[in-house]
């Protein structure tokens, strides 16, 4: 794992970014896979949506960037891809290498 270190926000630890990724792992097995590709900013807004999904876990809600770092964790262990569509970037529901 890497530390993301932004201005004024304490980075998370190791346990809390794991957290995340599986919160963002569940979220995109239950609410996306065999449906059309979600939009990133779209997955960063529903989220983020609720105000203390995250207060057991996590502490606070993860940024943008935390967000986006629990997707690539998720890319690298083949459990999903980033697609470009029309500019925009947006998470693919079905595994790299499969479906294709």
């Amino acid at each position: 794992m890497h530390t993301l270190v932004q201005d004024g926000i304490t980075p998370l630890t190791d346990d809390q970014m794991a957290a995340v990724v599986r919160t963002v792992d569940v979220f995109l097995m239950f609410g996306v896979r065999g449906e059309e590709p979600i939009r990133f900013d779209r997955l960063v807004e529903v989220m983020r949506a609720e105000d203390d999904h995250w207060s057991a876990a996590v502490g606070r809600q993860p940024t943008q960037l935390e967000l986006m770092a629990a997707c690539c964790t998720l890319e690298t262990r083949g459990g999903l891809r980033f697609d470009f569509i029309e500019g925009l970037m947006h998470v693919a529901s079905v595994p790299c290498g499969r479906g294709e």
